[in-house]
């Protein structure tokens, strides 16, 4: 890893960041519908991966908010 990489997110960073995914941010939304287009696909998500659950943050064609992780 250069010093110039940055460095790994931790449980709080994730924690941190499902806490502004609840407060539903518009760019996110905006990337999602970006992706459709661009991808040329019905269906595109903004995710993160938050122990056992992958929560989307912002969904283009997906009607649940979050899905259990399968391994």
């Amino acid at each position: 890893m250069s010093s110039d990489d940055p460095a790994p997110a931790t449980p709080g960073d994730l924690g941190r960041y499902l806490a502004l995914a609840e407060d539903h941010d518009p760019a996110l939304d905006e990337l999602a519908n970006m992706a459709t287009t661009i991808c040329g696909t019905p269906v595109a998500a903004v995710t993160l991966q938050v122990g056992d659950v992958q929560r989307f943050v912002a969904k283009v064609g997906i009607d649940t908010d979050e899905l259990p992780r399968e391994e």
